[in-house]
């Protein structure tokens, strides 16, 4: 009964020492993955107050309020203009897809008081991406306020090439820096042709750049989180993972050193070492035959791939045969062909 019970103890804590294990290794993860990309997230306290390189950022003069005269004149423009998501190759998006975008694309637009938009062509008409789409942009009559205020995302399907171009207060909202972090987001649908993920993955990013701006804190080099809300979902399942890993092995390494401590367990060196009958102890066993009867009868083999005799005598084998057949930009200032100003950039997706 003693061995017994202390298999059954060794039982216990390994299951005991498992579940504890994990939990604790699964915190640690996942406080660390969350604590990184916490303190890069919300490094901007810190480092704003010792930010002195503007350089990278386009100076704007003091922004226009929501409502004005340049409002006004540009509403009957709006009114008559595309919608903010146009595609001229009809393939990319259902219906549904296309309504629930445009919906997304003009509450972010209306709310910020910044022209969201996303358009879609077969080829380039110029040599850069983000000269087409500013040029779109202009001649739609895109943009709020006397600057324009907007941002306009291009594909030309024909090639893969996309480009990025924003204007007015978007080129104090989409620094450089903050343009490399928005294409981690959502270049990865487009490059695996996902375009709805893709493109309302875009409109809830420019949402998040256009919120920080407001704040005096745009995306920069400083502050740019160390993951996409993509990659920070996926590295959470890979952590979980690891941790599970880890707090197998670290169970399995006290709980052998368990094992090694309970010194009344002990292999036995027969199988029945233990049966006691009064004083005469069995160690051992065997089988006499007695009789023996065997009944004996002839198999007949009829197999097709064995080697056989035909009608004439001869032996041949069975034989088969197989066939086989072959069977762009970095981002940064640039001016449009209308003579404006802007920042964006262009590329391949």
């Amino acid at each position: 009964m003693d061995a017994r019970n202390e298999k059954r103890t060794l039982g216990t804590r390994v299951v005991l020492g498992t579940v504890v294990i994990f939990i604790l290794v699964c915190t640690v993860f996942a406080m660390g993955v969350s604590a990184k990309d916490v303190t890069a997230g919300m490094a901007y306290d810190d480092c704003a107050a010792k930010q002195t390189d503007n350089s990278n950022l386009v100076a704007l003069p003091d922004n226009e309020p929501a409502t004005g005269s340049g409002d006004t004149a540009s509403s009957n423009l709006r009114d008559a203009r595309k919608p903010r998501y146009y595609d001229t190759t009809k393939q990319l998006l259902t219906p549904q897809q296309e309504n629930n975008l445009k919906e997304k694309l003009d509450e972010i637009s209306e709310r910020h008081r910044f022209d969201t938009v996303i358009v879609v062509v077969y080829r380039l008409e110029s040599e850069e991406a983000r000269i087409d789409a500013a040029d779109f942009f202009e001649r739609n009559g895109f943009g709020f306020g006397k600057y324009s205020d907007g941002a306009v995302l291009l594909l030309a399907t024909k090639d893969r090439d996309f480009g990025f171009a924003a204007f007015g207060f978007g080129t104090y909202a989409f620094t450089p820096a903050g343009q490399g972090y928005l294409d981690k987001i959502f270049l990865p649908y487009l490059g695996g042709n996902q375009y709805y993920k893709a493109f309302m993955s875009y409109a809830d990013a420019i949402d998040d750049f256009l919120t920080r701006a407001e704040a005096d804190h745009p995306y920069n080099s400083y502050n740019i989180p160390l993951m996409t809300p993509a990659e920070r979902s996926k590295y959470r399942m890979w952590a979980i993972a690891i941790s599970l890993a880890l707090a197998l092995i670290i169970a399995s390494r006290v709980t052998s050193k368990w094992k090694r401590q309970l010194v009344s367990v002990r292999k036995r060196p027969t199988p029945h070492a233990d049966a006691y009958i009064g004083d005469f102890v069995v160690t051992a066993q065997k089988d006499v035959l007695l009789d023996q009867y065997t009944d004996r009868e002839r198999r007949v083999i009829n197999n097709s791939n064995d080697y056989h005799t035909d009608d004439h005598g001869s032996s041949g084998g069975s034989s088969s045969s197989h066939s086989s057949r072959g069977g762009g930009s970095s981002a940064g200032s640039f001016t449009t062909s209308s003579g404006s100003k802007g920042t964006g950039h262009s590329g391949k997706y």
